[in-house]
């Protein structure tokens, strides 16, 4: 495999043929990360500098974010290095005021891009960032956010909406391109094209871990806005019942129900929000809050890259499946949430996570 090193102005400056190895951690709707290891030469070393770009294939491209150099058990000078994908970029940035938004989840998306890196004051761009207009994908959204940071919002917009984001790297017009998709369905309940089922049956997979869990499930939100006491304005979602329902508080009080608007003469006066207006701007609160607090149910599974199914023809990163074992009585249609490549000497291996992985700490902390 060849990697090819660019600077942060998107010059190629050299490229790497050969390494120890090579995690490219794939994610649908979260920051992919990259590690890899490589012997250290004078020329790896000038190469491999924090900030420069690391450019895989299929426009798939990471910056380098941390950097050791150590010797290992045999004596052996090694550079390890790791890094995001370039939407990463986007995590630098916050949403600077407030924006108001009642349109869809790519308009919206595209336009907190386009107001904080792209049509924002020179010392905000982010340079060569352009968006690729994506018009099959239609679900409505209002929403009010101020001064939190750009990627988070944008990731809690499609993990709400089941959607992917990504940056791909042009490297012949040196241009970063935006996009939102959504991943094939490829489940057994859909008749358009041939499914793909993963089963030790089928002999496609190598190993597996199952979990299920309800530990971090809420699914009825009680959503609390501006107002104090009994004048508090509230909404609730979810409708739940009995022992099935997990309730949550979620504190709204940030958005406001007050809207500024610039008039002719240049001046600014306010308006209150409508009620209906309000409540729906709490209910896009909560149903993102909910989006969080899922019930956990996924396979974990080292993939046989030479069974019957071949990776990224037969299927991706985002895609629905169906997984299947007998003997454990589980057949579920779950996403494709994140693949690990993993390049060493024996070829490439693939560990892939089907459905709802168990949130990692930070993003508990995050939630709260």
């Amino acid at each position: 495999m060849e990697l090819k090193i660019f600077n942060r102005e998107l010059s190629l400056i050299g490229i790497i043929d050969s390494f120890s190895s090579l995690i490219w951690n794939r994610k649908y709707n979260s920051i992919s990360e990259f590690q890899l290891n490589i012997l250290f030469t004078e020329e790896n070393n000038a190469l491999l500098k924090i900030d420069n770009i690391i450019y895989k294939d299929n426009g798939e491209a990471g910056f380098i974010t941390c950097k050791e150099i150590k010797i290992d058990d045999d004596g052996a000078e090694i550079i390890e290095v790791k890094g995001k994908f370039i939407i990463g970029y986007l995590e630098r940035r916050i949403i600077w005021g407030c924006e108001e938004i009642n349109s869809d989840v790519v308009r919206a998306s595209h336009k907190l891009i386009k107001n904080n890196c792209i049509d924002c004051i020179e010392p905000r761009k982010i340079p060569n960032l352009i968006i690729e207009d994506t018009k099959e994908i239609y679900s409505p959204l209002i929403k009010q956010v101020s001064y939190e940071n750009l990627f988070d919002t944008l990731s809690s917009i499609a993990q709400t909406n089941k959607l992917g984001l990504k940056v791909d790297f042009d490297i012949f017009n040196k241009k970063l391109i935006f996009k939102i998709y959504k991943g094939i369905d490829r489940s057994i309940d859909q008749k358009v094209i041939a499914p793909v089922i993963f089963s030790r049956e089928f002999e496609n997979i190598f190993s597996q871990n199952y979990i299920e869990s309800s530990n971090y499930l809420k699914n009825v939100a009680l959503v609390g806005g501006t107002g104090e006491g009994i004048e508090r304005k509230l909404t609730t979602v979810g409708n739940e019942n009995g022992l099935d329902r997990y309730e949550i508080f979620v504190d709204a009080r940030d958005i406001s129900d007050i809207r500024q608007i610039e008039n002719n003469d240049g001046t600014i006066s306010e308006e209150t929000l409508a009620d209906k207006e309000y409540n729906n701007l709490l209910i896009t609160r909560g149903n993102e809050k909910l989006s969080e607090h899922y019930k956990i149910k996924y396979f974990d599974s080292v993939i046989n890259t030479n069974s019957n199914m071949e990776y990224r023809k037969d299927y991706d990163l985002g895609d629905i499946i169906t997984f299947f074992d007998k003997k454990w009585d589980i057949t579920i249609n779950t996403r494709i949430t994140e693949i690990c490549e993993v390049y060493n000497n024996e070829g490439l291996n693939l560990n892939i996570t089907f459905g709802n992985n168990v949130p990692a700490l930070i993003d508990i902390i995050k939630r709260r």
